[in-house]
Formats: structure tokens, sequence, C-alpha cells
């Protein structure tokens, strides 16, 4: 008797126990029923960047560590660069970098030695696709095909790469709308100038804004790169990408369709200042989400190996006319003035660190307005170039050499504090 009324007992329990939890089920049924879709997806997007978040923290806590800089906290005096930059050499990877027109002549051997390719930048693309063979940077290659430069270049084992760009949208929207004309017509005038250089590859530096021409851009792209190989181009075809586009399913370049095309992605990871206030052009983190190298380089591995990646850095920074001298202070011009590393450095201001960008900027007055110029300095670009390690890239890249000046330490962080891993010459 007295087992059968334990039994009953249990047997009571059970079915309170089963009743709870069908109470608690349906009313999370009914909890979970009331939200909207609009609640759903907000919850989701909230949950997503709270992840995104919490990787972007990672990574740049981990590039941190390959550096031997105690980086400030706070708004203060920049870190002084120690004898070594780095807790220990990083593995070697490739260098790119770009050499416009206007700094061809200066460039010196230990800068080419600090390097494993350059890109001459730039000729414009017309139209039809063919280049235009007039102006400055065609000049200076029809004239003298930057021979000594490439010779030099080829004596320190670095690739050359041919760099045809343009920015004009009547141009892109042409290029795209008929790219099976105009990737031919770009591609024959490709090859010649390739050949007849002695050149290794192209670079690919077209960019748009419309979304509408994204489509259009990817074909033109395969054609122009089938045409070439046909043409018996064997060199490295490398393209240059915005660094949000690999996020942004709206963004002229659709990074996910062209990565299979090309060998390499340059990711031009600059120009993301505010316009509307003083800030970094090329922050390494942000604490909002904001465009950053973390948060470009997290988007792009996603959808593209790391074997084909550059992660572009800048040797210039940006110069804003501020309302005040305070970090993030509103700015009274539409849009800040490009300065080189080395225009900046002779000035010789007292540098102040940003701990959220991870770089540098300084602050005077100049005819009664306060500006700030915000930039790069060998801390700032030995983070970059350790979270380039971090993410396992190909490499880095700059934009552009010759901006540093005498400054070879900034060459100095770019590479790692090693020699660039270098591949065998095509041309």
């Amino acid at each position: 008797m007295a087992l059968t009324k334990y039994r009953f007992g249990i047997a009571i329990i059970l079915v309170f126990l089963a009743v709870i939890a069908v109470v608690i089920a349906v009313a999370a049924g009914v909890f979970k029923s009331s939200l909207t879709p609009a609640q759903i997806a907000a919850q989701r997007a909230a949950l997503a960047a709270r992840r995104l978040r919490a990787a972007e923290i990672s990574q740049v806590r981990g590039a941190e560590k390959f550096v031997a800089v105690r980086l400030p906290k706070s708004d203060g005096p920049a870190p002084v660069e120690p004898a070594t930059l780095f807790t220990q050499p990083l593995p070697p990877v490739e260098v790119l970098g770009f050499i416009p027109y206007w700094e061809a002549g200066s460039i010196t051997p230990t800068e080419l030695s600090d390097v494993s390719t350059i890109a001459l930048f730039g000729v414009e693309v017309g139209r039809a696709g063919s280049f235009f063979k007039s102006g400055p940077g065609w000049s200076d290659y029809a004239t003298t095909g930057y021979g000594s430069l490439v010779s030099a270049a080829h004596q320190q084992r670095d690739r050359v790469l041919f760099t045809i760009s343009t920015t004009n949208s009547t141009v892109i929207r042409q290029l795209t709308s008929d790219p099976s004309q105009t990737s031919a017509a770009l591609a024959h005038d490709l090859s010649a100038a390739v050949a007849s250089g002695g050149l290794d590859g192209v670079d690919i530096d077209i960019e748009g804004s419309s979304q509408a021409e994204r489509s259009g851009f990817v074909v033109f792209v395969r054609d122009l790169v089938r045409s070439l190989r046909l043409d018996g181009m064997k060199g490295e075809i490398v393209i240059d990408c915005y660094p949000q586009a690999a996020g942004d399913s709206h963004n002229f370049f659709d990074v996910a369709r062209l990565a299979p095309l090309v060998d390499q992605i340059f990711v031009m990871a600059y120009d993301m200042e505010q316009y509307g206030n003083s800030s970094a052009t090329a922050p390494l983190a942000s604490d909002n989400l904001g465009l950053s190298d973390v948060q470009s380089l997290i988007q792009y591995t996603k959808i593209v190996p790391a074997r084909k990646l550059l992660l572009g850095v800048p040797f210039y920074g940006v110069d804003f006319t501020t309302a005040s001298n305070r970090p993030g202070a509103g700015t009274l011009a539409s849009f800040p003035i490009e300065e080189t590393y080395q225009t900046i450095h002779a000035a010789g201001r007292k540098k102040i660190w940003d701990p959220v960008s991870r770089t540098v900027w300084t602050h005077f007055k100049y005819d009664r307005h306060w500006h700030q110029t915000w930039f790069d300095d060998p801390v700032s670009i030995a983070l970059k170039r350790s979270l380039a390690a971090r993410f396992h890239l190909a490499g880095v890249g700059v934009w552009a050499l010759g901006f540093e000046g005498a400054a070879t330490d900034m060459l100095t962080a770019l590479d790692g504090g090693v020699a660039p891993r270098r591949t065998p010459l095509s041309g």
C-alpha cells in the first residue's frame, strides 16, 4: 500500500511538472508570436552587430600583441617608436607599392628593396576602352617607358605592374554597358604596353560609384582578363576595391564575383574619414562598427581567400579645418586636404595618439582657424601590418611609395621587420 501511494505521488508530481512545461511553452510561443517581422529582424541585426563587435575586438587585440610598443589607452602623446617595432619579425608577405608618375623620378633603391611589387600609376582609360594616349601618366610611359625604374625594380627582383585607372562616371558607364567591345580594346592596348615595357602584369583601378553598373563591371573584368590571357599575357592581374565593398551588396564592386577572376585584390583601406568631423582616414578599429581596417578584413575574408588579399595603407594624412582643437571637432570646409607623410613629418608638430582608431593626429592654428591633421606613423602602420599577419593575408600595399620621403621607418613598419616575400618575375 505504501508503495502504491508513493507511485501515485510521483505520478501527480510528473503531471504537475508537465502542466508547468506546457504553460511555459505556450507562454513563450505567445510572446514570440507577438513580435512583428521587423522586431525579429531588429533582434537578429543587434545580435549580428554584437558578434561583429566582439570579433573586431578580438582581432585587434591579437594584432596588438605583435607590436613592441605600449599603446596609450587614452588621448595623449603618441608613443615613441622603439628601435624594434615588433615583438618578433613577422612572417614575410608580399608588399605592393604604388608609384604615381610624379614620384617615379625620386624612387630610391632602398624603397624598391622594401617592396616586392610596384604598380606604375597610371594611365587613364577612355570610353571606348583604349588608353588616353596623352597626359602626364601616358606621356611619361610613352617617352621613357619608365625604363630606368623598371630596370632598377627588376634588379631587386620586384614585379612591375601597369596601372589603368579612371573615376570618370561617363567612362565607367560606357565600359560596363558594352563590356565585350570595351574590354577587347583595353586588353589590346594593355597587352602591348606590358609586352613592350617588359612588365609583369596589370593593376585595374577603375573606381565607380553606381550600383547599376555592378553586374556590368563584373562582365567587363571577366572579358578583360579572358582577352589578356588569350593575347598571351601571363603576368599578375590585381584589382583595387573599396574597404566597405565586401560587406555592402549595393557597392559598385561585387567582390564575391570579382575575386575568382583576378589573382589578387588590393583593399584600398583609406579615405574612410568622416567629412563632418575630424577623423582618421585609415582607422584600424572603430568603437561603433564604423568603417575600419579590421571590419573590412572580417568581411573580405568571409568571401575571398586570404591568400588573394592585400591590405592597403596610406603614406598620407588628411588635414581638416575645424571649429576647435578637440578630437572629432566639427569641420569648417567641405573636404579635408591630403598631405604626404613627408610633409606632415617635416612640420615637426607634437603627435597625439587616438586610442579608438589607433592612429595619430596633430593640431595647430593657421590664419585664425584650427587645423587637425590625422595620419599614420610607423606605430600605426606596424599595427596594420600586424593585423594583416593576424588574418594571414597575402600581403600589404601602400598608396603611395615616395610619400614617406626619407622616413625609412615607415617602410620598415610596412615590411614587418623582414624582407618582403618575392615571386618569380613574369615580364
